[in-house]
């Protein structure tokens, strides 16, 4: 049951906000990232939480990104440029 899938990869990658940020926790800085309650507005699949995971030893239930469900997504974005820029090339 394989079907193409119906993503727009191009509208997607362009919702999603990367940022730069400390984590308050450890003053670690991260330098293009995402936050997982943006990126879940732009491509929910990719993030997650586990409560099970961390609730009890850290008393919350932080959110986590799957960097590996974002590949697919940016897959689909460079095919759809590529297509747009061999309409363009094809055009002149």
């Amino acid at each position: 049951n394989i079907v193409d899938t119906t993503i727009n990869g191009l509208d997607t990658v362009n919702s999603m906000k990367v940022r730069d940020f400390t984590w308050k926790k450890n003053n670690f800085d991260v330098i293009g990232g995402f936050v997982a309650q943006e990126l879940s507005s732009s491509f929910a699949p990719a993030v997650t939480d586990n409560p099970n995971r961390y609730e009890e030893k850290l008393g919350y239930a932080p959110m986590a990104i799957s960097r590996e469900r974002l590949v697919p997504v940016l897959v689909k974005a460079v095919q759809e440029l590529s297509a747009k820029v061999k309409a363009l090339e094809d055009a002149q």
